[in-house]
Formats: structure tokens, C-alpha cells, sequence
């Protein structure tokens, strides 16, 4: 046993250390190279996805409804059952079906070995049926971070904002992880002090030298989804009497996301080994950042995140400033004609 202990312990430096040195387990989302080319001619994405995500919630209820005895369970159980297959039908692994003994334990290395990041939805969303309606930028600020086969997000269109694939299992997965953390939904504020911790370690800040306060905000739409499945006056989920559960209505992406979705609109601060790479990269592009440059000037998108909510923020983080106009500040350095 103590050299199963051992044996694990070194694992989760190992991985650890990986991790810190070699961002290989985390990828970000560039909103900001070659806007000008998609801003105002990509697809609405919003009815296709709002149908393949009300299949899997629907798939997730049938799962609930055959495999328990739903008249002997509080619908406090119910509610805390039906996230945890909803959470695995979106986002999950199989192998979480043994590993989630228990699920208030998530922590470091359950998030590094679990918890990919590749859930059901968002491997869905970068099939080659679906590329009429996303936009992949290969040549972008990460290229001299990333390896390139971590470097895969794509951007779709919901309504009117743009947000990257991994939003999806933000707020799926995320969102799920701050609902265990909150007590199920009891405590707002640690799920906020959970997302700020991660987002700081294994899952930004730490990993990859971006902080993001657009997955925050994608991991708080999760968690109110989660949270009120079956609580609100129009609850998505409903329980019948006998402790059957079917939907009241369907699920709409177009309800949760806004414009902090978005990594250019609510812009993340970084570490200062990767905007020395961020200038790099802009640096031996800056024809390209020029163009882009004028685009979201005239269209005043450098000066959205002073309106940044402070709603899904620790209040350690409400004042905490991004690198707001850091692409500004940089193309003006390099002399934007």
C-alpha cells in the first residue's frame, strides 16, 4: 500500500512538473488574430448546437430514469444524480464512472487525468460536418506556445458572440466541478474560490500563463445551469410525482452566453513569459496585427472589459486587472500605420 502511495505521489508531480514547464495539458483560444476576417461573415451556429446539446440532456434524463428507483430518492438526490449524467453524457469520461467515488475530491491530479477538456459536445463541435460554421486560426498568439496538436480550439458563432470550443466544456465540465464544490449548489462562493484557484494553477495561470476571465465566466453559466435544473419557476428539468424526470423545455445556448464568453471582448491577463511570446509572435506578423489593429479600433472592442460583471468573480478578482488593452499598447509600440 505505501508504495501504491508513493507510486501515485511521483505520478502527480511528474505530471505536475509537465505541466508547468510544457503546457501540453492546457490550450487557449485566440479571439484576436484575423477578427476582421470573421467578425461579420461566420455562420450562427446556435440551432445546430442547441439540437445535438438537447440530445445529450435528453439521453442523460433516459439514463437517470432507467437506471434508479426514483420514487424512493429526495429531489434533492434527484437533482444531485440527473447533473452527475448530465455532466457525463457532456463532458464526462468512462473512466469516471470508477474514479468519481467521491465527487466533492476534485482536485489537482483528478483534473489532470479525467478531466481532459475533450468532452462529447466539444469533439462534436470540431467534426469536419460541423467546420461551415467554426473558424480556425492555425498561425495565432499561442503558436510559439503550444504544440500544435494542443493548439486545436476553434471559434463558433452563438447570436451575436464569438466563443472558442473550449467554452462548451467549460461550461459543462466546469460548471459541473463548481456545482460538487458549492455543496451542490449551497454556496456561491466556493464555487468562485474553486474556479479562481484553478484558473491561477492546473488550469491557466500556472499551466499555461493565461488567466482567463472568460472561462470563468463560461464555468459560471455551467454552474447555474446545474444549479437550477429543477429550482426555477421555468425549470429545465421536471420531476413527476412518482420521481420520473422529463424536460420542461429546451436547453438555449443563446440564454447563458454574452459577450464575456469571448477571450478578445473580456480579455485574459498574462504571465510574462508568454507576452514576451505574444510579441514575438505579433512582431514577425505585424503586417497582419496592423490590419486587425484598425479593425477593432474603429469598432472600439479594446475598451469592453471595463464593463466586465464582477457577478461570477471572487471578490479578490472583482478588481483585478486583465491585460485590457494590452494588444493596443503592443500594436502601438510596434507603430501601427
Amino acid at each position: 500500500m505505501q508504495i501504491k502511495k508513493i507510486g501515485l505521489v511521483t505520478l502527480i508531480f511528474i505530471l505536475h512538473f509537465l505541466l508547468i514547464t510544457h503546457p501540453i495539458f492546457c490550450s487557449e483560444i485566440d479571439q484576436f488574430t484575423n477578427r476582421e476576417k470573421y467578425q461579420d461573415s461566420t455562420l450562427d451556429f446556435t440551432k445546430i448546437l442547441n439540437q445535438y446539446t438537447n440530445s445529450l440532456i435528453l439521453q442523460s434524463v433516459h439514463n437517470f430514469n432507467e437506471n434508479n428507483q426514483q420514487e424512493e430518492l429526495t429531489l434533492s438526490e434527484i437533482h444531485q444524480k440527473v447533473a452527475f449524467d448530465i455532466y457525463m453524457t457532456t463532458a464526462g469520461n468512462r473512466i469516471d464512472k470508477y474514479i468519481f467515488i467521491n465527487p466533492s475530491e476534485i482536485n489537482l491530479p483528478y483534473s489532470l487525468l479525467f478531466k481532459s477538456g475533450q468532452g462529447a459536445i466539444q469533439k462534436w463541435v470540431k467534426r469536419e460536418e460541423n467546420k461551415p460554421y467554426w473558424v480556425y486560426i492555425d498561425n495565432n498568439i499561442y503558436s510559439n506556445t503550444y504544440p500544435d496538436a494542443f493548439n486545436k480550439n476553434v471559434i463558433i458563432k452563438i447570436g451575436d458572440e464569438f466563443i472558442g470550443s473550449d467554452k462548451v466544456d467549460h461550461f459543462f465540465d466546469q460548471g459541473y466541478a463548481y456545482f460538487i464544490k458549492s455543496n451542490f449548489g449551497l454556496d456561491d462562493e466556493l464555487a468562485k474560490d474553486y474556479g479562481r484557484d484553478s484558473e491561477y494553477s492546473w488550469y491557466g495561470l500556472a499551466a499555461g500563463g493565461v488567466f482567463s476571465f472568460a472561462d470563468l465566466r463560461a464555468n459560471w453559466g455551467g454552474y447555474q445551469f446545474y444549479k437550477n435544473l429543477f429550482i426555477e419557476e421555468n425549470s429545465l428539468l421536471i420531476v413527476s410525482e412518482n420521481g420520473v424526470v422529463s424536460m420542461g423545455h429546451s436547453f438555449d445556448w443563446s440564454e447563458y452566453v454574452d459577450w464575456q464568453f469571448d477571450e478578445l471582448e473580456n480579455p485574459s491577463f498574462f504571465s510574462d513569459i508568454m507576452k514576451e511570446r505574444i510579441y514575438k509572435h505579433i512582431k514577425e506578423n505585424i503586417d497582419c496585427y496592423r490590419k486587425t489593429y484598425k479593425f477593432l479600433e474603429a469598432r472600439d472592442m479594446f475598451s469592453l472589459a471595463e464593463r466586465r460583471d464582477t457577478f461570477y468573480l471572487s471578490e479578490d478578482l472583482q478588481t483585478k486587472k486583465s491585460n485590457v488593452a494590452y494588444f493596443k499598447e503592443l500594436l502601438t509600440a510596434l507603430h501601427p500605420e
